[in-house]
């Protein structure tokens, strides 16, 4: 398994949903998604390699010579059909379909008991010394619209995934709710001169979430702990319609 950049190999919140039924610590390292060790995943001897088309085409030549290679088109809006794509090159499909038309139901309920006027989501995360507002086009942003909730106007960008954003301009990050995740050693919003004027803030309704699953990981068990989230602070505290 290669990790990506700035996380753990296997982050906190996948040990918290199979740590007890999975040997974790027994899944090899083989350096960083970017730049894998070649040899580690040939001694590995694989059966099929999963990787996405925003890898270098030398680089999924290299893991093609070494096994099959199953490709998604990566990225956090991507992940509802690389779940299938990988489900399905590993025979296990049609359970991954049954597994996305549950979360899909959960997701059909809240947006039908959502108010005339949803509230808007923030998506906020700290980024190389400054912050990343997340659009729609991100893994947290499909769950969002997936239960109905409206996004603040600065955050209906499509043309990527997040947009980078100065502590001058963090204003542009409030929204009735708003969800940070720090990485662990990074400045906090909290830390910006301008987060107490925020109306999130000054409403107790900026919170914090898990880095990690939230924001650097697209999987269907990162969608259903932000749906949980989301069911349990945001449509639970929405003014009734």
């Amino acid at each position: 398994m290669a990790a990506a950049k700035n996380t753990d190999l296997i982050p906190q919140f996948l040990r918290n949903r199979f740590g007890d039924d999975m040997d974790l610590d027994s899944i090899a390292d083989c350096g960083f998604r970017q730049d894998p060790d070649m040899e580690i995943i040939a001694n590995l001897q694989p059966t099929l390699i999963c990787a996405n088309t925003r890898s270098d085409e030398a680089l999924l030549e290299k893991l093609r010579a070494i096994a099959p290679v199953i490709t998604g088109e990566g990225g956090g809006e991507n992940w509802k059909q690389d779940l299938i794509t990988i489900a399905e090159a590993a025979g296990k499909g049609e359970d991954a379909q049954a597994l996305l038309d549950e979360y899909e139901a959960s997701t059909a309920e809240v947006k039908d008991s959502q108010p005339d006027n949803p509230p808007t989501v923030s998506f906020l995360r700290t980024n190389k010394g400054e912050f990343q507002m997340y659009g729609a086009e991100s893994m947290a942003g499909t769950v969002a619209a997936d239960c109905g909730f409206a996004r603040p106007e600065a955050q209906q960008f499509t043309d990527q995934a997040g947009k980078d954003l100065s502590p001058e301009l963090i204003a542009e990050a409030d929204a009735d709710w708003l969800d940070y995740g720090v990485q662990d050693g990074a400045e906090s919003p909290e830390d910006t001169s301008l987060w107490p004027s925020l109306e999130a803030v000054k409403n107790d309704r900026a919170i914090t979430i898990d880095y990690d699953s939230w924001y650097m990981n697209a999987s269907l068990v990162s969608a259903g702990i932000i749906l949980d989230g989301l069911k349990s602070y945001v449509l639970e505290a929405a003014p009734a319609s």
